[in-house]
């Protein structure tokens, strides 16, 4: 199989899923509380503000381009899998049952700790302008601001 083949269909698929996991959860969500449950919620706003179309535009762009960068990302590690460039390994029975369930912890640690850690280096004020502020500029935010991490 030829890798460009590989990286282009990987790249290809992940956008798609992506762009699912995303859209799907954030339009349910924005569609059920401000169309369908609208008068229900009222209430319980904090804010009284509403998006405005041009927001939520914004947010969707913004949040697609982030799409990218996490496809981008996803296609490189499978990429290094696929070479056998990493650790990962794909049989069960490579390790004991107690290695797979402590491996899964870790992972959640770190990826907790990668979360944490790289959300608050984009709130440095160097930084913050540059990379982030995007993301807070979502005023009233959506669930379509969900995936917006950068300034674009």
């Amino acid at each position: 199989m030829s890798y460009i083949y590989f990286i282009k269909q990987y790249f290809i698929m992940y956008c798609l899923i992506l762009f699912g996991y995303y859209l799907i959860p954030a339009g349910l969500t924005y569609i059920l509380f401000n169309v369908i449950k609208k008068g229900k919620w009222e209430s319980k706003r904090i804010q009284d503000r509403r998006p405005k179309k041009k927001s939520i535009i914004h947010e969707i762009k913004s949040s697609l381009v982030a799409i990218v960068f996490f496809a981008l990302y996803t296609t490189i590690l499978c990429y290094f899998i696929a070479i056998g460039k990493t650790k990962v390994y794909t049989n069960f029975f490579d390790h004991s049952t107690l290695y797979f369930i402590f491996s899964i912890l870790i992972f959640i640690i770190v990826q907790d700790a990668y979360f944490y850690l790289t959300h608050r280096f984009m709130h440095l004020k160097r930084i913050f302008q540059y990379v982030h502020k995007s993301h807070h500029l979502s005023n009233p935010p959506t669930p379509f601001a969900t995936l917006i991490f950068g300034t674009w």
